[in-house]
């Protein structure tokens, strides 16, 4: 199998994935940090914006991967799907389990007689 240079291994792709984990977590200790200042502080005008986490995944994949291939037009179509899979997330983040619920399926191995 030829290696080309546009093609991500497995260690890169690991490497991206701890950094897009990483994101929320630097994300949330800054947070945190200036919550910690302002409470220093006094009272001033607050930011009214703040950017959302499918931006920081995707300035993530930017400075990680940068290539010319990551045009403006591709840009939009990965934060597009970047938000999706946020917004499947959190919908299945809200819907309760418990542990003792099973799959909603039933696996049965098939034996052949």
């Amino acid at each position: 199998m030829s290696e080309r240079s546009e093609s991500v291994t497995r260690r890169d792709f690991a490497r991206l994935a701890a950094v897009a984990a990483a994101v929320p977590l630097v994300a949330a200790s800054a947070e945190v940090v200036s919550h910690a200042a302002d409470d220093e502080k006094p009272e001033g005008p607050k930011p009214t914006h703040e950017r959302p986490l499918h931006e920081l995944y995707l300035d993530v994949l930017r400075h990680r991967f940068p290539h010319e291939k990551l045009t403006p037009e591709n840009l939009d179509l990965l934060r597009a799907d970047i938000a999706g899979d946020l917004g499947r997330s959190r919908t299945l983040d809200k819907f309760p389990l418990k542990n003792s619920d099973e799959p909603g399926f039933v696996f049965a191995a098939w034996r052949q007689e």
